[in-house]
């Protein structure tokens, strides 16, 4: 072993009480920017994976609606879309399929939010349109029919986590529910289970006249026609709102979209978060800096007596402040792999038990959460460092 590196060692164990506090400090900073990077890289892949299933899907919903669980449009919009739709409409021929939904949130025992999201729709017209309810989805047991007011089918990661199987019942809203089918979409609807809307419209009072959904679904037949449909919406239809309140109810207004408008914002969101975790991480780190940076130097004056006996018997200058900086390397080093791992598993921890995540660990994550300790430690080494290059042996053992 490096004599020096053995020294510093020695010098650490001497105050160990300050060593742990000062690595303490260090590991609580690095723990916790590592685990908000991580949920945020988790929740952004999220957003990427459902890409592929919604990628040029028109979402109509409430104008600024943050989640389709607050949404509530008139259902007498699918009848102005239609007619827009038809021949001579201001729209006509551009929409392939169309959907409605309602959304509900039911209180569950899976995962750790107590939640599980439940969408109504109609099934052959979901099949159109978005497709998740394919039978080529299905590994275990059938889709959902046009038929099936008794029955369910379940996303696998929300099956998982409630335990349920083909011919399991749940129970939803008070009624007891058949599981016939379990899919797989490799997107977050993997953590919800689809009903046919017209046991959903039950659930809850202002569905039940069936004048107001959650949103509408729309599949263009091209990408060209998604942005038609999206202008005849925001446009022409807040006009018709506008001019007749009897048409489509103004208190509802409604907005279009694509999906990856919404997964944009998204990720806009999650830069934000992004951005948040890496100043509040950095305020932690600075904190912990400062705390190696007074056990460093609080170390460094205690020694003065010992550091001039050093120099005087051969130590350089260079070798002292060296020897110094090692200390608070070491300390930042093993705050820093401490905090990194459990900070990933703390990570680990919330993604298993949530319907919504997995787990990603990108490693430039990892890179980031490492490289900060160590200039943790090269910042707060600096310093101490350079006051114990300039000891005079002369004057401080005279002295």
């Amino acid at each position: 072993m490096n004599p020096l590196f053995k020294f510093a060692l020695k010098n650490l164990k001497k105050t160990k009480i300050r060593s742990l506090l000062s690595i303490l400090a260090v590991f609580l900073g690095v723990l916790l920017i590592t685990t908000l990077l991580v949920m945020t890289d988790s929740l952004v892949a999220a957003v990427d994976d459902s890409l592929d299933l919604l990628s040029g899907t028109v979402v109509l919903q409430q104008e600024d609606a943050v989640d389709p669980n607050f949404s509530i449009i008139d259902s007498r919009v699918i009848a102005e879309l239609v007619a827009a739709n038809s021949t001579g409409g201001e729209i006509e021929g551009t929409i392939a399929a169309y959907v409605p939904e309602i959304w509900h949130v039911e209180k569950s025992e899976a995962g750790i939010f107590g939640f599980l999201q439940v969408i109504g729709v109609q099934p052959s017209a979901e099949r159109n349109t978005v497709g998740v309810l394919a039978a080529e989805n299905f590994p275990q047991g059938r889709t959902l029919s046009d038929d099936d007011y008794n029955a369910t089918v379940i996303g696998d990661s929300a099956a998982q986590l409630m335990n349920k199987g083909i011919g399991d019942t749940v129970v939803v809203n008070g009624q007891n529910i058949e599981v016939v089918g379990i899919f797989s979409t490799d997107s977050f609807l993997d953590n919800a289970m689809f009903m046919h809307i017209n046991i959903v419209e039950t659930f809850s009072p202002q569905y039940e006249d069936q004048e107001f959904i959650s949103t509408i679904l729309i599949k263009p037949v091209d990408l060209a026609a998604g942005g038609k449909i999206k202008t005849y919406v925001n446009d022409v239809l807040a006009a018709f709102r506008d001019e007749n309140n009897d048409g489509i109810t103004e208190e509802y207004d409604i907005e279009a979209s694509d999906f990856e408008q919404i997964a944009e914002q998204g990720r806009q969101f999650l830069d934000i978060t992004t951005e948040y975790a890496f100043y509040l991480g950095l305020i932690s780190i600075v904190i912990g800096s400062l705390s190696v940076f007074n056990s460093i130097l609080m170390g460094v004056l205690e020694r003065k007596r010992e550091i001039a006996i050093l120099k005087a018997t051969g130590w350089t200058d260079y070798e002292t402040g060296l020897e110094v900086f090692i200390e608070s390397l070491i300390i930042s080093i093993i705050g820093g792999v401490g905090g990194l791992s459990l900070g990933v598993g703390i990570a680990g921890y919330f993604t298993s038990t949530s319907q919504f995540l997995s787990l990603v660990v990108n490693p430039i994550t990892l890179v980031q959460s490492f490289v900060y300790a160590v200039l943790l430690g090269i910042f707060a080494g600096l310093y101490p460092a350079w006051r114990a290059m300039r000891i005079d042996p002369v004057e401080d053992l005279v002295g």
